[in-house]
């Protein structure tokens, strides 16, 4: 059948150049009895094919290249989001705070008259090695006062302060301004800038880096960057209208950090590589090197940071355009963070005080969360940000700039409450002729997706029908899936140091469905005496306490399990030692201690219309008051530093996680086992 007209929407040459033979070759067409097989006509409409090919193409991908969610390109997408204001993040320098003590020999008067003040260099260098064997260095960025001490010289001068070190090395660069030029910029020569470290003087005055145009004025000593075509960073001033314009053959020098960025984390060993004459701005200072480094109790280099992602600029853009740099909504905050700390932080809350709650809440302490934003937060390997780490109050310090002045900002800890599974899946033992373990592996690896993709941030929902739709995808093989149980884990610690972590934990932070925690079921009501302990609700894994009178392992191994109280939607915890049988393999569970006065803690169903159960653990101050028995709490004490998963087994159903609550599926503790179908 001929056509009528050629269509304009293919972009495969083929099919352009059939399309041409067969409109040329329609019944009223001057040219229908022409042969198009020869090969002159044949080069010629194949010639015209790809020409028409070629321009479809270039004009499809320049179209997609003018928009932020189509662009493929690093320089057209960080082009495209200068049109909103947005300048993507570069690297960002890991950095730790120390205080540094030098010694020197009090009995050498010229040394001890020399240090009147002393001062450590900007740019003194440390060095550290990471896991891989790299050497990095870190360095001060500024000079620091210290104090003198009787042969010491101590820095910073404040005792609760603390010497900031970057990773990375300094790199000036100096250029001259040209009036002749329109709107000249400056070209940096590096592309693995932390754009935060950047200084700019302009002949002998200092100039800042523009945040907002809000406040500038013909006057504002500022600066602006932006990211250029070649992935390095471009620096020009004002017009003299929005910011201070630079005089003609003005001389500018640039200094910054060059970092390599991530891999500067988690270190916490560190030298001074800096010479004697280096380290004070008075040569004659005989000092010793290297310094006594002094860090804070388990601190580490945290904040550095890969230039930002193509996905992430996509992400960031648009709403940083509508936050406008400035934090006054909760959404801004979390827009804020992401844009900032998005290699360091996956996912970010804030919240504020809830003015329904306030009947349920004392009037005074509703007062206290008047005003103030809350926020919680999840670090790049899905654990929760702890307070006053390295990288939390970077960004408290971040958050202070941009927020509301009236405004209080209150960090909380991420509440992560984890999902264990027990899967099954079914399969055709006919028609199946593979491996079971790979078939198992790749549920597993399913399991990890799902969690990866639908939960491991906030404001998530643990949907069991996507998840059995998840399972049955895997594999032709799988015919359908059920879970078996459904357990939710807590974690806390317990060391030799003190019986339990001083901290109420809750669990979890998250709602399910009604009849989800049902914690008075037929199977759970009685106390069982005999050793099956198959009907816990609470369960953990074990650790072993010290040796009080030489006992062996097997007898001071200790885990903790629930027992019903006698009370609706209670349970209480309580040590439970694990027997051994001849082979060494657990055989039962025995409660220790005094029924009374010895329990743990207590879970309770809080609410019948949301399914909400609080965990609570008794912390050591709770245990003191409770008075549990000495033998109790020496056996609440492990010969080793344990992390204590405690789970809590609940009906199949949904689990959403509220407010700062999160969790992650656990891929590797799901149990997969098999049935055949008949």
């Amino acid at each position: 059948m001929s056509i009528n007209h050629i269509p304009v929407n293919e972009l495969d040459p083929a099919q352009i150049k059939a399309n041409l033979k067969e409109y040329f070759s329609k019944e009223e067409s001057p040219y229908k009895d022409w042969n198009f097989e020869s090969s002159g006509l044949d080069l010629q409409l194949a010639v015209l094919a790809y020409n028409t090919h070629m321009n479809a193409m270039l004009a499809s991908t320049s179209f997609n290249e003018a928009f932020i969610e189509s662009a493929q390109l690093r320089k057209n997408l960080v082009s495209n989001a200068r049109t909103l204001g947005y300048v993507p993040r570069s690297r960002r320098a890991s950095f730790i705070d120390v205080q540094l003590k030098f010694y020197y020999d009090p009995e050498s008067t010229s040394t001890d008259n020399d240090i009147i003040e002393p001062i450590l260099s900007k740019n003194t260098v440390f060095i550290s090695e990471s896991d891989d064997n790299k050497e990095l260095n870190f360095i001060t960025a500024k000079d620091v006062v210290g104090i003198k001490g009787t042969g010491t010289a101590d820095f910073p001068k404040d005792s609760n302060e603390f010497v900031r070190l970057y990773q990375g090395k300094f790199k000036s660069e100096s250029f001259v301004a040209d009036a002749s030029i329109a709107n000249q910029s400056f070209k940096l020569s590096s592309s693995t800038i932390d754009t935060n470290t950047i200084t700019v003087r302009v002949n002998s005055e200092d100039y800042a880096q523009s945040k907002s145009l809000a406040d500038l004025s013909p006057d504002s000593a500022v600066y602006f960057i932006d990211e250029s075509s070649t992935g390095k960073y471009d620096i020009y001033f004002g017009n003299g209208v929005l910011g201070k314009k630079v005089p003609n053959l003005a001389s500018i020098v640039v200094s910054y950090i060059e970092t390599d960025g991530e891999d500067g984390n988690d270190l916490t060993s560190f030298e001074c590589a800096s010479t004697v004459d280096t380290v004070l701005n008075n040569s004659g200072a005989l000092l010793e090197v290297p310094p006594l480094i002094i860090l804070q109790e388990n601190a580490k280099s945290a904040g550095g940071a890969e230039r930002e992602s193509m996905d992430s600029i996509r992400f960031n853009a648009p709403k940083s355009f509508i936050t406008q740099n400035r934090a006054v909504t909760v959404q801004d905050y979390e827009n804020v963070i992401l844009k900032e700390f998005g290699s360091n932080i996956s996912s970010a809350v804030a919240w504020g005080s809830d003015v329904d709650a306030q009947s349920e809440l004392d009037l005074e302490e509703y007062a206290k969360t008047v005003g103030v934003a809350y926020i919680s937060l999840i670090d790049s390997n899905k654990d929760p940000v702890l307070r006053e780490s390295e990288l939390e109050l970077l960004i408290r310090a971040t958050i202070k700039e941009k927020r509301v002045f009236t405004v209080k900002t209150d960090f909380k800890l991420a509440a992560r409450t984890d999902i264990v599974p027990a899967v099954v899946y079914r399969y055709d033992p006919i028609q199946f002729n593979g491996s079971l373990s790979d078939l198992t592996g790749a549920l597993r690896g399913t399991v990890d997706e799902f969690s990866a993709s639908s939960l491991e941030k906030f404001k998530t929902t643990f949907n069991l029908s996507r998840f059995y739709a998840a399972l049955d995808a895997t594999n032709g093989n799988v015919k359908s899936t059920y879970v078996k149980s459904l357990k939710l884990r807590k974690y806390l610690d317990i060391v030799n140091s003190a019986p339990i972590d001083d901290v109420v934990h809750l669990m979890p932070e998250c709602t399910c469905d009604l009849e989800t925690f049902d914690l008075t079921g037929a199977a759970l009501v009685a106390y069982r005496e005999t050793p099956d302990y198959t009907h816990n609700l609470i369960t953990s894994n074990s650790w072993v306490s010290p040796a009080i009178n030489g006992e062996p392992e097997t007898e001071r191994t200790w885990t903790i399990r629930d027992h019903y109280n006698g009370v609706a939607n209670e349970r209480d915890l309580y040590l439970y030692k694990v027997n051994y049988d001849a082979d060494g393999a657990i055989e039962s569970y025995n409660r220790y201690g005094f029924l009374d006065i010895d329990s743990l803690g207590r879970i309770n169903r809080l609410s019948d219309d949301t399914g909400l159960i609080e965990l609570t653990l008794y912390g050591t101050d709770e245990i003191n008051s409770t008075g549990l028995s000495p033998s109790v709490i020496q056996r609440l004490r492990s010969e080793t530093d344990v992390e204590l998963k405690l789970d809590l087994q609940i009906k199949n159903a949904d689990v959403k996680y509220t407010q700062n609550s999160y969790g992650l599926i656990l891929g590797g503790d799901t149990t997969i086992t098999s049935e055949t179908i008949d």
